[in-house]
């Protein structure tokens, strides 16, 4: 079924052949009643001008192949066909007859004859064209309610930010919605209402088709973990740091947002404040308001990146501050999207690349460049010393952008010497350690001040009381971090009723170095609890972000599985079954238990769940406690993130997303500076014992994936399990790679008890793929199950997926086929003889293609899949059936000549690629056709049952 632009065009090429039809029908009528004494009807050349213009507006719908795709379109443009013969045919008896030379006075009376036999069938015409106007207008309805809830459930998606952009266009729906309303209520032509209508039509047609080319830019442009380290930042306490708005000797920030151009460095000692003044300013109003000025009359633009350098990816890297501010910019200004993106915008939807820092640096250099933008962009940059490349090429990037009279940029770093050597010279710059004694003293006055215990101090004790906080604000060199650490610090001593000199004896212990900080208060920790803090800090350095509270339950557990595991010295290696094939043994270094999955283990699932275990295929037993929504399981989660916070000495910080206490509380370090500390030498000692942590760690958000959580839940905790697999690295490959393997199979392979959601099998098959494929010979050299091997390749084939680093995780899908991945995975199967699971792939993959003519879900490198296929021995037959159709046991086995009539059949390559293809042929007799009698009795049972099963999938 046509959509969006094609569907609009299509209805308003309909409506235009109403029009035209009713204007016809209506002036052969007053053309037969206005004949003259002579009997010569006038205005017989319009006539055939507006019969001519019928006639091409029926060509025209009749040329429109998209109309062929809807039933209810094709039905409607059978009775504009025949309404347009008639309307013909009547205008040309019309024509005709004033060409008659006949007396007058004969000429008037077989005309209003004439006049009188025709009304009838004009009447009739007239009727018809009713019931398409009728027709159409119920259609075009669907078709505005579809394009608006489309549109509406796409802007979702992007954020706040996409309102401004769509904002008119809902406007034009709903108008056309109310004239359309109207127009069905009517039973009167309406000519000239019909002709605005189809005009309106046409022209929001091609807005669409605009707005479609914009949508997917945009939507090529984001990623879904843009915010995410801006969301982290703490807000600044109560009103500090609202002296960047204040014009003073030191501070001259609000005069560069009116007036200047260039770069404004913020810059500071670590902790400072610098991350939590760059969220003040960047959406704070008064910056807005003050920036206005130097916009005058043309509109401002804000945006902003955060880097997080404990990240990899796009949160740590050039791509991603690139694609992240022009999101922002291009959402807020869609009209320069063409001149920015040129080459993109007059491109086809279906072939848009993966961005290349050259095509993003050049969108940067175009909108720089662009003589009369009518906008001005300010631009917040956080974090300049966590960009993980090379500083000194972001500084000059930076430099050339700012040159536009029309781009200011606002940068935050440590003072590193690559970042002094470009800004350090400027005027337009400030230290934040110089800057922020009152606002320490206020945050200390108001932290202690709250406590009963320091107001009893003040009274008995009160000059010491104060000289406490001076002390605090001399020794803190200007790191609001280490401020915030002493005042968490005193608090529990006040919560002791320390005296004043036993508080001023804690402050003195407490170094202003931060590294000698936290080893300080690392030092202080309880024996019995250390391996707990090491295996919370250690799960948190893998995870890479911040893990739900819940999972710290699972983490407790697998502590005492391994505790068990060692203290038992003889445990035998277990193995792991499916079907008739084994997998055998891991290493004997993985000293802990290795899950087990079994026919038996499902039969005694539901008595397992009567134990406290987790229903399905067991994964790990949680004290015997469901995992669920309970109030009660509430409270479990609520005590171990207490317990969690109190055992790690104020270095991590916890904080509340979305969704239930249960599930949406989020546990993760306090401050950059904190991991860097672990990162180090120094650290080491906190690294935990617990091998496999990034197996175990997967495994906590499988726990609550196969839990009876509410869907939402279960389908996110999925999510973040295949994120933590998918982002193994080396190390984590060759010490846990068969286990990880194993986790993604319980997802792939599906369970009674966990969420299934569109792209969750394929991206955990890929992600399966990719694991299996980096494990060294010996460790993967058993047998695969035929289902593993189909699956996978079948997923590969669709097109590439990951999951994307955001909170919630999302699935992040491309219209291309990793070819690296495929090509490794073709070469594997070629060295295991699956030559049929091969041809029946190659077969499923061409059915999809077949199937899928819709150009922006079209693979963009279906030759290439194609290519490598045929060059590793795939090879399907041609037969005069429907492409989905699969032969008997009888059938001889397929050769290249087959394979190249089955491809040109499906008329979806061009002649040169189908030539590429022909050659690309191993030669071997099996693919050029030598040995085409050769039975295939003994697999074909095999190759219909997969082929059947493929079908059902697609």
């Amino acid at each position: 079924m046509p959509v969006g632009f094609e569907a609009l065009g299509i209805a308003a090429n309909i409506v235009q052949f109403v029009e035209f039809g009713f204007k016809i029908s209506i002036s052969v009528i007053e053309t037969y009643r206005s004949i003259t004494e002579d009997g010569i009807l006038p205005q017989t050349a319009e006539l055939e001008e507006m019969a001519r213009s019928l006639e091409r507006s029926c060509r025209q719908l009749q040329a429109d192949v998209k109309i062929q795709d809807d039933a209810e379109m094709s039905s409607l443009l059978e009775i504009c066909v025949k309404g347009s013969q008639d309307l013909l045919r009547e205008v040309g008896e019309l024509v005709i007859g004033n060409n008659n030379r006949r007396p007058r006075w004969m000429k008037k009376v077989k005309v209003t004859m004439k006049a009188r036999r025709k009304q009838r069938k004009i009447n009739e015409i007239q009727h018809n064209l009713n019931d398409i106007k009728k027709k159409i207008f119920e259609k075009l309805q669907h078709i505005l309610h579809d394009y608006c809830r489309s549109t509406s459930e796409y802007l979702y998606s992007l954020g706040d930010a996409s309102a401004a952009w769509n904002t008119a266009t809902d406007a034009k729906l709903a108008k056309l919605s109310e004239d359309v309303g109207m127009l069905i209520k009517s039973t009167a032509p309406l000519t000239n209402e019909l002709e605005e209508l189809a005009t309106n039509l046409k022209k929001l047609a091609e807005q669409v088709k605009h707005q479609g080319k914009i949508r997917e830019i945009l939507k090529s442009l984001r990623f879904p973990e843009m915010i995410e380290r801006r969301i982290e930042i703490p807000k600044a306490y109560g009103d500090t740091f609202e002296w960047i708005f204040e014009e003073s000797a030191d501070v001259n920030f609000a005069s560069w947002l009116q007036s200047s151009r260039g770069i404004f460095w913020v810059t500071g000692k670590p902790g400072s404040g610098k991350s939590t003044l760059m969220k003040l300013i960047s959406g704070h109003e008064h910056t807005a308001a003050l920036a206005r000025a130097w916009a005058d009359e043309k509109k401002l633009i804000v945006a902003s990146h955060f880097f997080w350098g404990i990240r990899s990816g796009l949160q740590s890297s050039q791509e991603g501050l690139l694609r992240a501010l022009l999101f922002q910019i291009m959402m807020q200004c869609p009209d320069i999207i063409h001149d920015v993106f040129p080459e993109r915008y007059e491109g086809s939807i279906a072939d848009l690349d993966p961005w290349t820092i050259e095509d993003l640096s050049n969108g940067f250099k175009r909108l720089g460049a662009m003589q009369s933008l009518k906008y001005r962009i300010l631009i917040f940059i956080d974090g300049l010393d966590e960009y993980k490349g090379e500083p000194e090429d972001l500084m000059k990037f930076l430099k050339d952008v700012a040159q536009s009279p029309d781009i200011k940029i606002c940068c935050a770093s440590r003072p590193w010497p690559v970042f002094t050597k470009y800004l350090g010279n400027s005027s337009t710059r400030i230290h934040m350690d110089q800057l922020t004694a009152d606002d320490m003293a206020a945050y200390v006055r108001d932290a202690l001040g709250q406590h009963q215990h320091y107001q009893s101090l003040l009274r008995s004790h009160e000059s010491e009381a104060i000289e406490l906080i001076e002390s605090i604000l001399r020794k803190s060199e200007g790191v609001f971090f280490w401020v915030s650490l002493v005042i968490k610090s005193l608090l529990r001593g006040m919560e002791n009723d320390d005296d004043i000199g036993t508080l001023r004896e804690r402050l003195s212990e407490l170094p202003s170095d931060l590294d000698k900080y936290f080893r300080r208060m690392l030092s202080s920790i309880d024996r019995v609890y250390r391996d707990a803090v090491s295996v919370t800090f250690s799960m948190l350095l893998v995870a890479d972000t911040a893990i739900p509270a819940v999972c710290f339950l699972s983490f407790d557990t697998y502590m005492k599985e391994m505790r068990l595991k060692h203290s038992d010295a003889g445990a035998q290696r277990q193995t792991r079954t499916m079907g008739s094939r084994t997998r055998p043994p891991l290493r004997e270094s993985w000293t802990l238990p290795f899950l087990q999955i079994n026919h038996q283990q499902d039969r005694e699932a539901d008595a397992r769940s009567e134990s406290g275990c987790i229903t399905g295929r067991s994964l790990v037993q949680l004290q015997s406690q469901e995992i669920d929504d309970s109030p009660e399981f509430a409270q479990k989660v609520l005590r171990k993130k207490e317990n969690v916070l109190a055992q790690c000495c104020d270095l991590i910080q916890s904080w509340e997303v979305d969704g239930t206490p249960t599930f949406g509380s989020r546990i993760g370090f306090l401050h950059r500076t904190v991991v860097e500390f672990l990162q180090q030498s120094s650290g080491d000692q906190w690294r935990s014992p617990l091998e496999h942590q990034r197996f175990w760690l997967a495994k906590s958000y499988l726990e609550v994936g196969f839990s009876n959580a509410s869907p939402g839940v279960k389908k996110d905790f999925t999510f973040r399990s295949l994120r933590t697999i998918e982002e193994a690295d080396t190390h984590d490959i060759e010490e846990s790679g068969a286990w990880l393997l194993d986790l993604c199979e319980y997802i792939w392979l599906g369970d009674a008890n966990i969420i299934i959601v569109e792209g969750l099998r394929e991206v955990a098959s890929q992600i399966w793929a990719r694991i299996f494929l980096s494990l060294k010979s010996e460790e993967s050299d058993f047998a695969k199950p035929d289902a593993l091997v189909h699956l996978a390749l079948h997923s590969i084939m669709t097109g590439s997926v990951h999951i994307g680093a955001s909170d919630p995780p999302e699935v992040v899908s491309t219209q291309s086929v990793d070819l690296q991945l495929l090509r490794n995975f073709l070469r594997w199967m070629g060295t295991e003889n699956y030559e049929d699971i091969l041809s029946v792939q190659f077969k499923a993959f061409i059915v999809r293609l077949s199937q899928n003519d819709s150009s922006s879900t079209q693979l963009k490198n279906a030759f290439q899949v194609c290519k490598l296929l045929i060059e590793h021995g795939a090879v399907i037959h041609s037969i005069p059936r429907h492409l989905s159709a699969i032969g008997d046991g009888n059938q001889t086995e397929a050769t290249a000549k087959d394979t190249m009539e089955r491809l040109r059949l499906l008329d979806y390559f061009t002649e040169e690629e189908l030539s590429n293809l022909e050659k690309s042929f191993p030669p071997d007799g099996r693919n050029t056709g030598e040995n085409e009698q050769t039975s295939m009795e003994n697999n074909s049972s095999e190759i219909f049952m997969w082929h059947a099963f493929f079908m059902t999938l697609l």
